[in-house]
């Protein structure tokens, strides 16, 4: 979900709408939203740590109380969204950037010929800017799959070593190094995260033959001198 949703399509809108604006607009846009990723990740979870406070001092909970809603504790209530929103935010801004940038290079008289034979804006986008982004997709996808997969830092700082939120990546840590709730299980840690490396080669190889990587980093046909 959060793969698909926020790291691709959301990722994939971001780049869309900054490019489509004036380019300095754009580029204030991109930094400002790169900003969570440049920063340490501490700055970022404290971030959404007073974004879900419980208490009235939440933004969350201001917003909603300012329409006659009660607080709400998002951490106890909604913990998977709380993470998959989080984690998708953050993970957006690299589909972003490489998107954008694929966008940028496509050459500017494919976009005066389709504008010419009359195709609108969606058109534009489904027959000019998709079938060349193919490759930045495939990409992100796979890249996002496996970071994914060993989620972990995020989730820690935010909600802690939570059942509601355990990943494979933090029961290993819990069965390893944490304290008073498990740890000091090296052997079965260690175990998880083989396993957890073996998943991983797998997605990746069913990705890179689902998205046909092969060919789209083949050596091209025509040298260029």
């Amino acid at each position: 979900f959060t793969l698909f949703i926020f790291n691709v399509t959301f990722a994939l809108i971001l780049a869309l709408t900054t490019t489509a604006v004036p380019e300095r607009m754009g580029a204030v846009f991109r930094a400002i939203w790169l900003l969570p990723r440049m920063s340490p990740s501490i700055v970022y979870a404290l971030l959404w740590l007073w974004v879900i406070d419980s208490t009235e001092r939440g933004l969350f909970n201001q917003v909603i109380m300012a329409f006659g809603l009660e607080p709400m504790n998002l951490q106890l209530d909604h913990p998977m969204t709380v993470i998959v929103v989080a984690n998708g935010l953050i993970g957006a801004s690299l589909g972003m950037i490489i998107f954008t940038s694929a966008i940028r290079s496509i050459p500017e008289h494919l976009f005066h010929a389709a504008r010419a034979d009359g195709a609108g804006s969606l058109s534009i986008i489904r027959h000019v800017i998709l079938p060349a982004l193919r490759w930045p997709i495939s990409y992100i996808t796979i890249y996002q799959s496996l970071a994914l997969l060993v989620s972990f830092e995020y989730i820690f700082l935010i909600m802690g070593p939570s059942r509601s939120t355990m990943t494979m990546a933090m029961l290993s840590y819990t069965k390893t190094l944490a304290p008073g709730i498990g740890g000091g299980l090296y052997a079965y840690g260690a175990a998880i995260a083989l396993i957890l490396i073996v998943i991983g080669i797998v997605v990746a190889l069913v990705m890179w033959r689902l998205t046909n990587m092969k060919n789209l980093l083949q050596r091209p046909r025509i040298e260029v001198r």
